[in-house]
């Protein structure tokens, strides 16, 4: 098994990979949260990164600013809690994380030596299986084609196909939180969005909840992290940039017109990249202690050379923490609210990251800035997607008030 990372900071950014061997195993102890859903695209999986344990946590905060220790415990950004496995399998892990990953270890085996469907693989294995360290699995995958997701129970050695008729969500989450995130996740996967984007924007909603919600409380919390299995191979998640901002961050923002040199510091906004790569997680934050972590797979088999050269390609140099991409989140940090911009480069101007004097700079519309700054309802979630219409012409914009 690997032990798990984070890049060396200078002045505050990452410069290079530092493995930490310090005998910190990313799956020892307890892993809390998992979601899933099926479509005609894929058979998709959410999962936060939280680990929970009794060591000292690398740093003070995760990359979204929570405190990493919670009444005695340290509840750690430590984790991608997703594998990916043979025949184009993905799998999440809930519950006790080293028992889970010997089970899945023989899992792999037999995925890749035999042709056995996985139901009579997770059947005779969990026959022989030790039950006293209880864990779940959500494996996402295809039946003649069909994609799928199936749950395992170690407990009662369980197993339930999921169709699309349902958001399936595992863990430890109080039951009117995991409600919560099934309701928030059912209005994502409603709306007209690519699959790349769907999935996108149900990571934006549950990172906004972690924040809002403080979902360390109940040991679940870090980054959320996506992939999909579709109909012929696995698919990560997209790059996705988050901007996490307080209430007048942009009602209270200078005009920049055209010409102007003089560029005000966006210190106001905090900044944060969530990057996929060869199953590993990348975070780059401004708020997080370390300043970048790098959460490696505990079935690489990379070595620290390999992995240095897949994180220096995602995040070459000077190590910008802002990227103006295709996928970008704005979250408030304090109403229960977010607004996800899918192709930002809005030809009628609704929003755009442009980059000035070496500097990213965050244009928005008037009617945009009132969307984001508008408070939300007491009881409501308040979700905003904002994309081009079919034509490109102009920005469409869609507000779900979701009540919670």
């Amino acid at each position: 098994m690997r032990a798990s990372g984070q890049l060396h900071e200078a002045a505050g950014l990452p410069r290079a990979l530092n493995r930490c061997n310090q005998a910190r195993v990313v799956y020892t102890g307890s892993v809390t949260f998992v979601l899933g859903w099926c479509d005609d695209d894929g058979a998709f999986i959410c999962a936060d990164s939280a680990v929970t344990h009794d060591r000292a946590p690398l740093g003070a905060t995760s990359s979204f600013g929570e405190a990493q220790q919670v009444d005695g415990l340290t509840i750690e950004e430590g984790a991608v809690k997703i594998l990916q496995l043979p025949r184009e399998m993905i799998v999440a892990v809930c519950g006790d994380a080293k028992a889970a990953l010997d089970f899945i270890m023989s899992v792999q085996n037999r995925l890749k030596y035999t042709g056995d469907p996985l139901r009579r693989i997770l059947a005779e294995l969990s026959s022989a299986a030790d039950r006293r360290f209880g864990f779940e699995l959500l494996f996402g995958h295809r039946v003649d084609g069909v994609p799928v997701l199936t749950a395992f129970d170690i407990k009662n050695a369980s197993i339930d196909d999921v169709g699309n008729e349902r958001v399936v969500a595992l863990g430890s989450l109080p039951r009117e939180k995991r409600m919560l995130a099934v309701q928030l996740v059912t209005a994502v996967r409603q709306h007209n969005l690519p699959a790349e984007a769907r999935l996108a924007a149900a990571l934006v909603v549950l990172q906004s909840m972690g924040i809002t919600e403080y979902l360390p409380q109940h040991r679940v919390g870090g980054a959320f992290f996506g992939a999909y299995a579709s109909r012929d191979y696995v698919v990560w998640q997209p790059d996705l940039d988050y901007l996490m901002y307080r209430p007048g961050t942009f009602t209270d923002a200078t005009a920049i017109r055209p010409g102007d040199q003089d560029m005000p510091p966006t210190r106001a906004i905090a900044k944060v990249r969530v990057l996929v790569r060869e199953g590993a997680g990348i975070l780059l934050s401004s708020l997080g202690s370390p300043a970048a972590r790098l959460l490696i797979p505990p079935t690489s088999e990379r070595s620290e050379a390999e992995w240095e050269a897949f994180v220096l390609a995602a995040v070459p140099p000077p190590f910008p923490l802002v990227v103006p991409g295709s996928h970008i989140a704005l979250l408030s940090t304090c109403f229960s609210k977010a607004v996800y911009i899918y192709n930002p480069a809005l030809r009628d101007g609704a929003f755009a990251m442009t980059d000035r004097s070496g500097l990213v700079c965050i244009e928005a519309a008037p009617r945009l800035v009132e969307t984001i700054e508008r408070a939300t309802p007491s009881g409501s979630f308040d979700l905003t997607i904002v994309t081009e219409t079919e034509d490109g012409t102009s920005a469409k914009t869609d507000r779900l008030a979701i009540p919670i």
